[in-house]
């Protein structure tokens, strides 16, 4: 899924090694703060939430979406070093598309097919943040050389 492109960011013309350390911290910054403050991971509470056979406490999930809401925002304001664009927005992207499997997972009690297919998105998109958290790091690195 495509949620974001080129003309929703802000392109940097400055691409020097600084930029790039700069824009790693703010990015690991919004992400650490986000999320800091939310103890249960998002499948955790999903998954607890089946064993009780109380869908209702996916409720818990809430303070996530709106979490997401505002990581997204933030980093659609940062600007963003030209050599990391694709990958900038391959992170938006993802980080949406974590938004909406929770989106799902919330939305358990009217329709829990869904909420599990969101569950198996969650994991999917925690993997594709992973590799493109890389990705970035190897960047940094050839152009810190």
């Amino acid at each position: 899924n495509s949620y974001f492109q080129e003309k929703d960011i802000t392109i940097s013309g400055n691409n020097g090694p600084a930029a790039l350390r700069a824009y790693d911290k703010a990015t690991d910054d919004l992400l650490a703060s986000s999320f800091s403050k939310l103890q249960r991971h998002p499948l955790v509470i999903f998954s607890e939430a089946l064993q009780a056979d109380d869908l209702s406490k996916v409720v818990a999930l809430d303070p996530y979406l709106k979490n997401y809401d505002e990581l997204i925002e933030k980093n659609k304001k940062l600007s963003v070093p030209s050599p990391v664009t694709s990958i900038h927005l391959r992170y938006l992207n993802a980080l949406a598309a974590q938004r909406e499997a929770v989106r799902k997972m919330r939305g358990a009690e009217g329709d829990i097919l869904n909420a599990v297919v969101g569950a198996k998105e969650f994991a999917s998109t925690v993997q594709e943040i992973d590799s493109i958290i890389r990705e970035f790091k190897e960047v940094l690195e050839r152009f810190s050389s």
